[in-house]
C-alpha cells in the first residue's frame, strides 16, 4: 500500500468540496498549458442543425447563438451550418421557410430573441424540424447580462435532450489543475470553470501536487517516463483512500488522513 507519507508536504491544496477530484492532482512531467477541450472523435455523420443568431437588445457581452452552437459542435454529436451559409436569419419560428433549409440538408433550426425581463433580461429560443415543420421546443430563460453564457449553455442542453433524448451537460462546471512556471518553481493550481474552459477561477494555489511516482513500479510500465493515474477514491472511517495507475501496468492504493487533508488545504488560497 502507498501512502501520501504522513506528512503535510506530501498532501497537496484542495478545497473540501472539491477534494474528491484529487486524481487531477497527479503528477506527470507536464509543462504549462492552457486548457483546450476538444472532441477528436464523435458520430460518423453529426445531425445537420442550424443556430441562427439570436435577434435582441443591442450590443451584449456574450454571443448567445455562438455559444449554443459551440456546445452542440464540440459535442460531436452534431454538425453545425457555418452562418454565412444559412439562407435566411428569421427570429421566429413563423419566419422559418423550410424548404430553403431542406436544400441544404439541415434537419433543425434554432431560433431566438435577447427580450427585456423586469430589471433583466430572458433569453427565448425556439427549435423547428425542418423536415416535419414541427415546432419541438419554445422556451424562455430568465438571466441577466452577467449570466448570459450560463443562459446559452442551459439552452444548449435543452436542445441536445430533446433531439437525442439524454440530457445534456453544457451548463455543468468542471475542475483542472493548471501548472505553472519552470520546473524548480512549479505549482499547481486548482481551477474551476465553465464546461466549455470559460469563466474560469482559481481556487486554490500549491506548491506541489497530492502525488508524484516514486516507487519504482510508479517510474516503469506501459508509460515509461513514471506518472500515477489517480482514478478513484473513498471516505471510510476518517481516512481518504486513492486508487491509482502506476506507470500504466499496475493498480495502487494511497491514504491520507482526511481531517489532515482539510487542514493542510486551507492553507493555500489563490
Amino acid at each position: 500500500m502507498h501512502s501520501f507519507n504522513g506528512r503535510p508536504g506530501s498532501i497537496s491544496a484542495l478545497t473540501l468540496g472539491l477534494l474528491l477530484l484529487v486524481g487531477l492532482l497527479s503528477s506527470p512531467a507536464w509543462g504549462d498549458s492552457e486548457l483546450t477541450i476538444q472532441i477528436t472523435r464523435g458520430t460518423a455523420a453529426g445531425i445537420p442543425v442550424a443556430i441562427v443568431p439570436f435577434a435582441g437588445m443591442g450590443p451584449l457581452p456574450v454571443d448567445v447563438a455562438s455559444v449554443v452552437e459551440a456546445d452542440l459542435a464540440r459535442s460531436g454529436r452534431f454538425q453545425t451550418l457555418p452562418r454565412k451559409d444559412m439562407p435566411q436569419q428569421p427570429t421566429t419560428a413563423a419566419g422559418i421557410d423550410a424548404s430553403q433549409w431542406r436544400i441544404l440538408k439541415t434537419d433543425y433550426v434554432t431560433i431566438g430573441r435577447l427580450v427585456p425581463n423586469g430589471a433583466g433580461l430572458a433569453v427565448e429560443f425556439e427549435v423547428v424540424n425542418v423536415l416535419t415543420g414541427q415546432r419541438l421546443l419554445g422556451y424562455s430563460i430568465p438571466t441577466t447580462t452577467e449570466t448570459l453564457r450560463l443562459a446559452g449553455h442551459r439552452v444548449a442542453d435543452m436542445i441536445y435532450e430533446k433531439i437525442l433524448g439524454i440530457p445534456g451537460a453544457f451548463a455543468t462546471r468542471i475542475a483542472y489543475v493548471s501548472i505553472e512556471g519552470p520546473p524548480k518553481t512549479r505549482h499547481w493550481r486548482l481551477v474551476v470553470a465553465d464546461a466549455d474552459g470559460e469563466n474560469a477561477r482559481v481556487i486554490l494555489d500549491a506548491p506541489e501536487p497530492i502525488m508524484s511516482p516514486e516507487a519504482e513500479y510508479e517510474w516503469e510500465g506501459l508509460y515509461p517516463h513514471g506518472v500515477v493515474f489517480p482514478t478513484a477514491n473513498v471516505v471510510k472511517d476518517g481516512t481518504l483512500f486513492v486508487y491509482y495507475g502506476c506507470a500504466d501496468k499496475f493498480i495502487g492504493v494511497a491514504t491520507a488522513d482526511f481531517d489532515e487533508l482539510v487542514d493542510y488545504v486551507l492553507q493555500f488560497p489563490a
